[in-house]
């Protein structure tokens, strides 16, 4: 009987972790960029996209690996976003023409694990 409830358990998590793929997938589009951290426990799922104003947008997805889930989702106009280390990515976006510096940001992933 354990078995039986194990293999139901393990369907049922490997179902999850496609309904988090799939919600990836729709929100950034079958072309997403991705990139893990340097031990595998994060991805980084990114697209742009230029707005009405044919300004581009990229959006992103963080998804914990051990579960599939979403922990982090945003988006940054004339931007970009990496891995600055294992459990952190910086947010930069450009403040325009004529701007010295940009606004960056960082994003702590430790609290997700």
């Amino acid at each position: 009987m354990f078995k039986i409830g194990g293999v139901v358990l393990g369907l049922l998590i490997s179902f999850c972790a496609m309904a988090q793929i799939n919600v990836v997938e729709e929100r950034l589009g079958k072309d997403a960029k991705k990139s893990s951290n340097n031990d595998n426990t994060f991805t980084l799922y990114q697209a742009s996209k230029e707005n009405a104003s044919g300004i581009p947008v990229l959006n992103y997805v963080i998804v914990r690996n051990a579960d599939k889930k979403i922990v982090v989702e945003g988006a940054v106009t004339m931007g970009a976003i990496e891995w600055t280390a294992t459990y952190e990515l910086e947010e930069s976006r450009s403040l325009g023409a004529g701007q010295a510096q940009g606004q960056k940001r960082k994003i702590d992933l430790r609290p997700f694990l």
